[in-house]
């Protein structure tokens, strides 16, 4: 999937401040988010963006202990593969942040937002980082996931006095290893978390869709006896791309990585 740990903002405490220990289990966010049953010819779906000619048809039915995907190729042939939930955030976690959340995590719940604490040691201290933040919509019963949600926040402030501010903001008073220690009332975080992109944003169909396949594609590489049929008709790589950016999310992070695309050219030139 996506490994991102370059920049870093750390935290004295775990956030949010006043925020209570989130006791249930993670299963129940995407069993309470997910329909019964949704597929590709829901044109509102990220199901729908993922078909083209050999892919035809993507259904995902939720069974509460267990998902279903099913797909459809042009020869009509067709894969129907079951994912464990406990599977799906342990592949999920260990792709994103190369750690299971279960161990390393302080997870905390104030109105409706969850943070991920992750405690590292840093300059000789406990410090902590936050990989992820889940926010359930008011309106409805989905949940956004935001990954790296202040990989943007050092980046878009390099310059002085944009920096200045963000220390004000997020109360930023020291540096461990030239890494920035923010601590931050509740209400500055939430501003900022408002007024700043993540690295990456994803509902719960969009998370579920990326790990499916994600898994399928080491089932296939691990057992490609089974997996002989269908062999080159799926494109994980385009299936990837077109979640991470489905219906122009995630614009402010596409655009700086194409713009790291020439500057890279020119180091490279040099």
């Amino acid at each position: 999937m996506f490994l991102f740990g370059c920049l870093e903002l750390l935290f004295e405490h775990p956030q949010p401040r006043g925020g209570k220990t989130y006791y249930k289990n993670l299963e129940q966010i995407f069993v309470s988010a997910v329909p019964n049953t949704i597929n590709s010819n829901d044109t509102n779906s990220v199901l729908y963006e993922l078909i083209n000619d050999t892919l035809q048809f993507i259904e995902i039915r939720n069974k509460q202990k267990i998902f279903e995907l099913e797909l459809h190729f042009f020869n009509s042939a067709t894969i129907i593969e079951e994912f464990i939930i406990e599977g799906i955030i342990d592949s999920f976690f260990q792709n994103a942040f190369d750690y299971k959340v279960s161990s390393q995590s302080t997870i905390l719940e104030k109105e409706n937002i969850i943070f991920f604490n992750e405690k590292i040691e840093e300059g000789g201290r406990e410090v902590y980082k936050i990989p992820l933040i889940i926010e359930k919509n008011r309106s409805d019963n989905d949940f956004k996931f935001f990954i790296g949600p202040f990989i943007w926040s050092i980046i878009s402030s390099s310059d002085d006095k944009k920096f200045e501010q963000l220390k004000k903001q997020l109360n930023i008073t020291e540096y461990l290893n030239e890494t920035p220690v923010a601590n931050p009332s509740y209400m500055s975080l939430r501003n900022h978390l408002k007024n700043t992109p993540p690295l990456f944003e994803f509902s719960s169909i969009e998370l579920l869709a990326s790990s499916f396949f994600e898994i399928l594609k080491e089932r296939e590489g691990s057992n490609t006896k089974k997996y002989k049929e269908f062999e080159g008709f799926i494109n994980y790589e385009e299936i990837e791309t077109s979640i991470i950016f489905s219906k122009n999310k995630n614009d402010f992070t596409k655009q700086a990585f194409e713009n790291m695309g020439p500057l890279f050219d020119k180091l490279d030139k040099k």
